[in-house]
């Protein structure tokens, strides 16, 4: 008797499903670049006024203790010069 099989031994039509899983693959891969390279600006440029926002309030906080540390003053005129 002729009993079919679970699983198939023949092959034949296979190629065209295997391609077209291939493709769906490598659609989903390029557009998944595609995402990815398109945020990158926009990440990028947060990353570089992150670092600027940062080296300015180093630079005012330097600055302040600066002028705080090497004032020719007393501290009552500090702080009058402050008000």
């Amino acid at each position: 008797m002729n009993n079919p099989s679970l699983f198939p031994t023949d092959q034949r039509g296979v190629a065209l499903p295997m391609a077209m899983l291939a493709l769906l693959i490598l659609s989903i891969l390029v557009i998944g670049f595609s995402v990815l390279s398109a945020t990158e600006p926009t990440v990028a440029n947060n990353q570089l006024m992150v670092t600027q926002a940062r080296a300015l309030a180093e630079a005012i906080a330097q600055e302040a203790f600066h002028n705080v540390a090497y004032f020719p003053g007393t501290f009552a005129t500090l702080r009058a010069a402050v008000k």
